[in-house]
């Protein structure tokens, strides 16, 4: 009894399912039998795969990319690619962006313009050659052809469709067409210049309108593009590229600086920092939603970009840093020897009780030494370091830091020019008088020949000095004769 009714119901199975193909009339599938049942099962046939409904064909090697497997270990390429030398399915930009269309054709019309559209100057014309109006011998008729789709333009006819250049602009000239050879139906125009005894002219220079299209202002054809590209001036600098006219961008993973340059941008986290939390929950990172993410509690950054680091709210003793919220670590403790006590980083440094002059630090428990560029010197019972300078020191000079000597008070540094070597001058604060020197800090002196007078300003009292010279001063007195060149002179010396 039971294994009848397991026979029922599978039979009962088996007629659904042929129910099922026959009403879908599903592709690709094929009869079969199981054991004795005499209905058939079907299955995906051969090369085929999937659930019964959808029986796909199947390429066991898999095809490439742009491809599709179209029969069992058939592959084709999908539309808008072909199949190169090399095997591979690659975009035919000459098929893409194609449409069927009712464009306007332009063709010239089989009968010319007769004579009499010239006016009255038909029997002026006596020139070689004539313009002839392009509206009378040119029309349009439309016509059914292959064009770039909406969106989408080319110059001929085999080339690519590309998007239209929104930064392309045209406009419309007048050009000269020159016909050298004319068809018969310009014979009855032939016989009317022939009636009036005027030569047929051998060229005709028919005007037509073109369009020619160029760039826009603010913008330029670019060799790699081929397309007009904005202009910034002045151009943009490393990192950065203009994306419209004047006004230029930092590249992906750049950002402006002060001096308006582009410098690498800075992640506000570091990718292997294991303390970044985020402020969301689990279902909304799952929904895709963005987070804001945060340094974890007990957690700080000390500028963008770095590492989140552990805080400790009481901060840590000398020598110990903070390694978990709140938690200090400190290094075993050390003991200095006798002479010695704990530094300030973290050494044993050497003890001079009466502490050490300028210049020098302890080198040793108690003793001091000059530091380096210094020199021990005693004077009157008093130690100290000064500092040292190799060689002769120039006169009225002193040694001031190591290898660096200054002039004295009252004393400034002058090159002088005969042997290039500086040396220190008295310096005068107030300019000493024509004919005088600095003879000494503030103190002016006569040059030879001179002597110093100084006499008192009657109006404001203030005092004068002169460098007057001791030389007797000579007048001449000549009397000149008008004629005489033998004039007799007198010479009066006081």
């Amino acid at each position: 009894m039971t294994r009848s009714l397991y026979h029922l119901l599978w039979a009962c199975l088996i007629l659904s399912c042929c129910s099922i193909c026959a009403a879908k009339k599903l592709n690709n599938t094929c009869a079969t039998y199981v054991n004795d049942i005499t209905l058939p099962v079907y299955v995906c046939c051969e090369g085929y795969a999937g659930p019964l409904d959808n029986c796909q064909p199947v390429c066991a090697k898999g095809c490439g990319p742009n491809s599709v497997c179209k029969l069992p270990e058939v592959c084709e390429c999908l539309e808008g690619f072909e199949e190169n030398d090399k095997g591979e399915c690659e975009i035919n930009l000459a098929k893409q962006h194609l449409c069927t269309k009712e464009v306007a054709v332009e063709y010239e019309r089989s009968e010319p313009n007769p004579l009499l559209n010239l006016g009255n100057i038909a029997e002026q014309i006596k020139a070689q050659n004539i313009t002839i109006d392009p509206t009378k011998i040119f029309d349009t008729r439309m016509e059914t052809k292959l064009v770039c789709c909406d969106g989408f333009e080319r110059e001929h006819d085999d080339d690519p469709c590309l998007p239209i250049d929104p930064h392309m602009c045209s406009k419309s000239v007048e050009v000269k067409c020159n016909n050298t050879v004319l068809s018969s139906s310009w014979d009855p125009l032939r016989a009317e210049f022939a009636a009036l005894n005027i030569t047929f002219p051998s060229d005709l220079l028919i005007k037509r309108h073109a369009i020619i299209k160029f760039c826009c202002e603010g913008y330029e054809k670019s060799k790699e593009t081929n397309r007009c590209e904005p202009i910034c001036q002045p151009k943009c600098g490393k990192h950065s590229k203009c994306i419209r006219v004047n006004e230029c961008m930092c590249d992906d993973g750049y950002v402006s600086d002060m001096k308006g340059g582009c410098m690498p941008e800075v992640p506000d986290f570091r990718p292997e920092d294991t303390h970044v939390c985020s402020s969301g929950d689990t279902s909304e990172i799952l929904a895709g939603e963005d987070i804001q993410l945060s340094c974890c509690p007990g957690y700080a950054q000390e500028r963008k970009g770095e590492l989140c680091l552990p805080q400790c709210a009481s901060g840590c003793a000398d020598g110990c840093r903070c390694t978990k919220p709140d938690v200090c670590e400190c290094p075993p403790a050390c003991k200095c020897d006798a002479g010695y006590a704990m530094g300030k980083f973290g050494g044993c440094e050497p003890i001079c009780a009466d502490g050490c002059s300028d210049h020098s630090s302890c080198a040793t428990p108690g003793n001091c030494k000059c530091n380096e560029g210094y020199a021990l010197d005693i004077e009157d019972d008093e130690v100290e370091c000064v500092p040292v300078c190799k060689g002769a020191l120039p006169e009225f000079s002193q040694c001031v830091y190591p290898e660096k000597w200054e002039c004295n008070e009252g004393f400034a540094k002058v090159l002088n020019k005969k042997t290039f070597v500086y040396e220190c001058q008295p310096h005068c604060e107030r300019t000493c008088p024509q004919n005088g020197y600095c003879k000494a800090p503030n103190t002016c002196d006569c040059s030879p020949g001179y002597e110093h007078e100084v006499q008192v300003n009657p109006q404001d009292k203030t005092i004068i000095e002169n460098c007057l010279s001791t030389a007797t001063p000579i007048d001449i007195r000549i009397d000149y004769r008008a004629g005489d060149s033998t004039a007799n002179s007198e010479e009066l010396i006081k």
